[in-house]
């Protein structure tokens, strides 16, 4: 309940939270679309979410390496 929104609401109070309690923790995240050249994560919009509901997204790093066996 300590993190508010712009519009000074607690994040637990958006109906797309409403699965998360108001006890989850709340982490900034910023959209990567809205990443560019010239304006980078500091400058990017920051959005609360409930810890929880974010999951780390997949990239090629991640993929099992493919062999000749498969």
């Amino acid at each position: 309940d300590a993190y508010l929104t712009d519009e000074r609401r607690p994040v637990a109070s958006y109906p797309t939270n409403a699965a998360y309690g108001a006890h989850e923790p709340v982490v900034e995240a910023v959209y990567v679309e809205s990443l560019t050249p010239t304006h980078g994560v500091d400058d990017a919009r920051r959005y609360g979410f409930p810890a929880s509901r974010l999951v780390r997204a997949e990239t090629d790093s991640d993929a099992e390496p493919s062999g000749p066996e498969g």
